[in-house]
């Protein structure tokens, strides 16, 4: 099965929930996003930034569904990212002086070495049960820079700590915090605009970040970025 294939079957799962969700308005609530500073988790991740070509159409999008529903929380352009790979699982009680940053940017440039820069297609808008997202293919680039990481982890005896081992390129763009108001109108929606793709992205470089569960600029701080090449 191809890496294009895998990801297609892993986004109709999601959607297939988020449709049912969705019609009953039986979206599952993230409370944390209620206030500014009411999440604490910080963990060590690896990811990929998007293309500010595609902040036009971005806003566009978010502009739609907030002019339905202007409660929930949608993702400021900067905060959007595909997570290649978590280094350290955002958790609470994070203290980046029990980790060697050295060895995770060496395990980063490990799997980025002698890759070349590619391509991602954000062909899709979906929704599961509890957020949007963008979902975006590659041809397979993400997915063996996963298995470098988890390969030199298990060859070091470190531990995995992946939240789960995902196999999408996804941005996710969109979190239900309230009850959805009109969610047969949001529904309708997110139908409309399900095939009307962001467009496509060059990725020529990861980030090496320390940051929050949502990736919010002001929790985000850049250790390096790692260049593609």
């Amino acid at each position: 099965m191809t890496r294009s294939r895998v990801q297609a079957d892993r986004y109709r799962e999601i959607a297939a929930r988020g449709d049912k969700a969705l019609g009953k308005g039986s979206v599952e609530l993230d409370g944390r996003l209620l206030g500014p500073e009411c999440d604490g988790r910080l963990g060590l991740s690896l990811i990929l930034r998007p293309d500010p070509l595609l902040a036009p159409r971005y806003a566009e999008i978010v502009s739609r569904f907030r002019g339905i529903d202007p409660d929930q929380y949608y993702y400021p352009f900067d905060d959007l990212h595909i997570t290649v790979f978590d280094l350290i699982a955002a958790h609470e009680g994070f203290d980046r002086r029990m980790i060697d940053i050295e060895e995770c940017l060496a395990l980063s440039r490990e799997a980025v070495n002698g890759r070349f820069p590619f391509d991602i297609d954000f062909k899709e808008l979906i929704f599961g049960e509890a957020a949007g997202m963008l979902a975006g293919f590659d041809r397979g680039e993400l997915a063996t820079m996963r298995d470098a990481i988890r390969k030199t982890l298990l060859l070091r005896g470190l531990p995995n700590m992946e939240r789960y081992a995902s196999v999408t390129a996804h941005m996710t763009f969109c979190r239900f915090v309230r009850p959805l108001r009109k969610f047969a109108e949001f529904a309708r929606l997110a139908h409309a605009l399900a095939r009307r793709p962001l467009g496509n992205m060059r990725v020529a470089a990861a980030d090496l970040v320390i940051n929050d569960w949502y990736n919010r600029a002001r929790q985000r701080e850049t250790i390096s970025t790692v260049r593609f090449g």
